[in-house]
């Protein structure tokens, strides 16, 4: 038990400390990136929208279909 103890102090305390275990800087840096081309993120190739509506459809027939009345 007292090993128990132990091990959960010392796992408390190590996540504790390990949090600013990274260099904060003062100053705010900030880039500004302007593009001239825009991407168009549609393609020709519709299936990722026919197979998000056809994976929406069967997952609301299986909790429907599934669920005890």
């Amino acid at each position: 038990m007292k090993k128990l103890i132990l091990i959960l102090i010392t796992l408390t305390t190590l996540t504790n400390v390990s949090y600013a275990s990274f260099p904060v800087t003062e100053s705010l840096q900030t880039e500004v990136v302007e593009s001239a081309e825009l991407s168009n993120y549609r393609s020709g190739n519709p299936i990722w929208g026919i197979l998000s509506i056809l994976s929406a459809v069967l997952g609301i027939l299986l909790i429907t279909l599934g669920s005890p009345c």
